[in-house]
């Protein structure tokens, strides 16, 4: 469960849908939490590639072949 909580806050972030004081609250946890951090740069590299998926419609296949 705390992953997923972890990505959608790290999606939403990245896309910009958070207000202002829950952008603070993950750019904090960046500052504290390195494994954090880490996690976001690597979804910021991995969410174009992963809309591309969407967009061809291998989303939902490439969740089953993740787990």
């Amino acid at each position: 469960m705390r992953n997923e909580v972890s990505y959608q806050k790290i999606r939403a972030y990245l896309l910009g849908e958070l207000t202002p004081e829950q952008v603070k609250d993950v750019e904090d946890l960046m500052t504290r939490d390195p494994e954090f951090a880490e996690e976001v740069e690597m979804h910021r590299k991995l969410l174009p590639a992963l809309d591309r998926l969407n967009e061809r419609g291998l989303h939902a296949n490439f969740q089953k072949w993740s787990k």
